[in-house]
């Protein structure tokens, strides 16, 4: 028979022997379980704004810088979680909104007031009349305007008056033919840097002997 070596029995594996478990993994620290995302707050709580507060006051007396301050407060305040007032930085938006409002039509009246914003300097200078007639030119000077006016009516006018603003213009009671001019020269009175005014004319069909009125109007700078 043949002998067993002891010592190959021992340096031989053993079949069958249970794997070794894993080693226990320490177990996630507070700070671990927190995530990056979530934000941290002072263990003394939160804390008013002082931006908020300073904009409050601001806005009651420079409304458009209130305004500003107020935005920057409230971005802060989303931002850093350790930060209260929201409601500080809302008002002072509000109320410097009213207030940038309020210089807005502060501005715009004096504007008015000193002529800037007239709406006579923004009307353009016209002369028309009704279908039949044609205010073909005009001019100002001294206090009365000339009127070139065409008779395109179809048929001779008689006895042809023309009157601005209720001022009868010269010449007067005349026979216009059709498709002749005429040049009237027709006062003008009221102040200001615009004129307006309406036409009124009356004339005679000599086709029918029946007489009929027209109008117009005229607009100018001074």
């Amino acid at each position: 028979m043949e002998e067993t070596n002891p010592q190959d029995s021992a340096q031989s594996p053993q079949t069958g022997a249970a794997p070794s478990e894993p080693a226990a993994q320490p177990a996630p620290t507070s700070e671990q379980q927190t995530t990056p995302s979530e934000p941290q707050q002072t263990a003394g709580g939160q804390q008013t704004s002082v931006l908020a507060i300073i904009s409050l006051i601001v806005s009651f007396l420079l409304g458009p810088i209130g305004l500003i301050l107020g935005i920057i407060a409230l971005v802060q305040i989303n931002k850093d979680p350790n930060l209260k007032g929201k409601g500080l930085a809302i008002a002072a938006i509000v109320i410097g909104s009213l207030g940038l409002v309020l210089v807005f039509l502060m501005m715009v009246g004096s504007l008015a007031y000193f002529g800037v914003l007239s709406p006579d300097k923004f009307l353009s200078e016209r002369c028309s009349m009704q279908p039949g007639f044609a205010c073909l030119d005009f001019a100002y000077a001294d206090g009365s305007v000339e009127i070139r006016m065409q008779n395109a009516i179809g048929y001779e006018l008689q006895e042809f008056e023309l009157s601005l603003n209720g001022h009868a213009c010269s010449p007067s009671s005349i026979s216009i033919a059709n498709g002749r001019t005429q040049t009237f020269t027709c006062p003008v009175t009221g102040a200001g840097d615009m004129f307006s005014g309406d036409f009124s004319m009356l004339y005679l069909n000599p086709n029918t002997g029946m007489k009929h009125t027209g109008s117009g109007v005229i607009m100018f700078k001074i």
